[in-house]
């Protein structure tokens, strides 16, 4: 429920296109939880899966594609018709 909640946190700020914050959160949940996804016990087990499978880690992959392509398309200058 931990990680869910940080993973919620992390996801309002990806919808607010501040992807920084939203790293920050993703930051602070691992920091958090590290100790125990280290632990080689069943509950170590349970956490690195449920860290390793938080959605907002995918929603900041493509929204920083997103961020590139955009900057990208903005830097290409429009195509210049042929002269006839």
């Amino acid at each position: 429920d931990r990680i869910r909640a940080f993973d919620e946190w992390a996801a309002l700020y990806v919808s607010l296109d501040d992807l920084e914050a939203a790293a920050g959160v993703i930051a602070t949940c691992r920091a958090a939880l590290g100790p125990v996804a280290l632990e080689e016990t069943p509950l170590g087990l349970e956490v690195r899966d449920a860290l390793d499978s938080m959605r907002t880690i995918e929603l900041i992959e493509r929204a920083v594609a997103r961020r590139r392509e955009s900057a990208r398309a903005a830097s290409t200058p429009p195509a210049r018709k042929a002269a006839r």
